[in-house]
């Protein structure tokens, strides 16, 4: 029995670790008494899982080359298991209303073919929930685009050992090799983050460094490449991002020293590391749209602070799924540059204003004057609106100086904003803005878990690890 024991938590271990999202920070782990039969369970479970993992895997890569080949597609996902149709089980379900959106929207169900009769049906999606067809084509096509695009991603660690850097540079990919260490380390220590600093230079006269796809603040890919076509060898390095472009240099920062993991005779070579969020917390969010997925299950046994909790998040996701899903037109306030932006330009005003030197009446006036017309129109719509406003141009056309004012001015206002994005970089550069035109560091805080030497140099004295208290937060701000 303590064989039989020691094999399941073996088995089991792995496939946990690999699939948590944080598998460099595990929680510890506890070891528990368990029987045989309590085992056989986990292990049988654990092969249920395994099989509808490779079951979807195989079918999401065949539809993925069906796709690139033009034919025809089928459209149930994947990763959907048969409805279990038990009333008693199903009705207690911690994923009821899950399951029940999944059976509506991306298999046509009804409370017939859920099979647990109409109270259940109506229990997990209650209301105008999924009801409408345009809510199930939404998510219907939402969910396959996830799926399609989950078999189709290409990870930056793979690309690193499928193609070479000539090739990559070739395609005009995120890319850069044949660069070697100019000079030697420099060994930084800042609070908890110990770094080194490297200056790579590249050995072609003819490069130029600044005109390559990779600038500061991208993180990237630390690896050594030595050869060519199938002798070609890579050796990863570590991970960094990048500080300065040069003409002929870059400097890049990273959390291990390298020279010692160097082969003799290689190059490095950097490829942007652009690893965006889970394609499973992309569906929660989908799904967020139509059901409150805070609680998936029964809402009978809620205090009141929860019930109102969750009659708070209903109507919120009401408004988003008509702004979202039903494309409802944005509302914005009338006459926005007279009530919002000309008080904040008055140098005359008595009234009081936050942000410190860098939101003053004269300081935002210099920006308001650095800004074209569309950027003075996309600046006057994203402060009038009520529900969002969409910001829309080619690289290198503003956006991101019309959004660091429109931050300036929320703040001059007393308004605290949430700034995010799909890359790590570009929070980072809008926070960088916000410090260079004078924003006080206690305005401006950036989220971060643990690894603070992926954050740019630039604004690290502005990082609050998320895994604080509330006191020692308040203490860091």
């Amino acid at each position: 029995s303590e064989t039989s024991r020691h094999f399941g938590g073996l088995l089991l271990y792995p496939p946990l670790r690999a699939t948590h999202p944080d598998s460099n920070s595990m929680p510890i782990m506890e070891h528990v008494n368990a029987s045989v039969h309590e085992t056989r369970s986990l292990l049988q479970a654990r092969n249920r899982v395994a099989n509808a993992m490779v079951r979807f895997t195989s079918v999401a890569t065949e539809r993925e080359a069906a796709h690139q080949k033009g034919s025809q597609i089928d459209q149930t996902p994947s990763f959907l298991p048969q409805v279990k149709q038990e009333a008693t089980i199903c009705s207690r379900c911690f994923q009821l209303k899950t399951c029940a959106a999944f059976h509506a929207a991306t298999e046509a169900g009804n409370a017939n073919s859920f099979g647990c009769g109409e109270d259940v049906w109506s229990k997990a999606l209650p209301g105008d929930e999924l009801n409408c067809d345009a809510d199930r084509f939404y998510l219907h096509n939402w969910m396959r685009a996830l799926e399609l695009e989950e078999a189709s991603a290409t990870p930056a660690s793979r690309q690193v050992l499928n193609r070479s850097a000539r090739e990559r540079q070739g395609r005009g990919e995120a890319c850069l090799g044949g660069l070697s260490l100019s000079q030697q380390s420099q060994h930084l220590v800042n609070e908890d983050v110990s770094e080194w600093r490297y200056t790579l230079s590249t050995s072609s006269e003819r490069e130029d460094l600044t005109k390559c796809a990779l600038s500061a603040g991208d993180f990237v890919m630390l690896s050594a490449e030595v050869g060519e076509g199938q002798r070609r060898g890579v050796t990863f390095l570590d991970r960094g991002n990048i500080l300065l472009t040069d003409t002929k240099r870059i400097e890049v920062t990273t959390t291990a020293k390298l020279e010692h993991r160097l082969p003799i005779g290689s190059s490095i070579r950097l490829d942007k590391d652009e690893s965006t969020s889970s394609t499973n917390a992309a569906r929660t969010n989908v799904l967020g749209l139509f059901i409150d997925v805070q609680n998936g299950g029964d809402s009978r046994n809620l205090s009141d602070d929860e019930l109102a909790a969750e009659v708070s998040r209903k109507e919120h996701r009401d408004k988003l799924r008509r702004l979202v899903v039903r494309l409802d037109r944005p509302c914005f306030e009338q006459s926005a540059m007279e009530t919002i932006i000309t008080p904040l330009l008055d140098t005359g005003t008595k009234q009081s204003r936050f942000g410190g030197i860098g939101c003053s009446a004269e300081r935002l006036g210099i920006s308001w004057t650095r800004l074209n017309t569309e950027q003075r129109l996309a600046a006057e719509r994203a402060l009038s609106t009520k529900d969002y406003a969409l910001i829309l141009g080619m690289p290198g056309t503003g956006k991101t100086s019309t959004i660091e004012f429109v931050l300036r001015c929320l703040l001059a206002r007393g308004k605290r904003v949430l700034v995010c994005s799909h890359t790590h970089a570009a929070v980072d550069i809008v926070l960088a803005k916000l410090l260079e035109n004078d924003v006080p560091k206690r305005c401006v805080g950036r989220l971060c878990r643990t690894n603070s030497a992926k954050v740019l140099p630039a604004v690290r004295d502005c990082i609050v690890n998320t895994e604080c208290n509330v006191q020692q937060l308040k203490a860091k701000l």
